[in-house]
């Protein structure tokens, strides 16, 4: 296995390690991410900011389907459609 893979496996099982934590103890968590595929993965609700500054907050159907500012469109817009443009 890729070194790039293993990294990817283990960030994938310590996210379901985090998700299950957070339901036995029921506390909120709060994590710091640049990635989309993480966010949409592990967040009840996501705050999207730009410069410092929270531009949206909403669940992630809410931030992917409904994004508030231009810098929400253009980071949770689907692959094939930024790359299109």
């Amino acid at each position: 296995m890729s070194r790039c893979r293993a990294g990817q496996k283990l960030r994938e099982q310590t996210q379901f390690e985090l998700m299950d934590l957070q339901h036995q103890v029921g506390i909120t968590f709060i994590v710091v991410t640049h990635d989309q595929d993480e966010a949409m993965a592990l967040a009840t609700r996501i705050a999207v900011m730009d410069r410092g500054q929270v531009v949206q907050v909403g669940t992630p159907a809410e931030i992917y389907e409904f994004p508030a500012a231009v810098s929400s469109r253009t980071s949770w817009a689907p692959p094939t459609s930024s790359k299109a443009r």
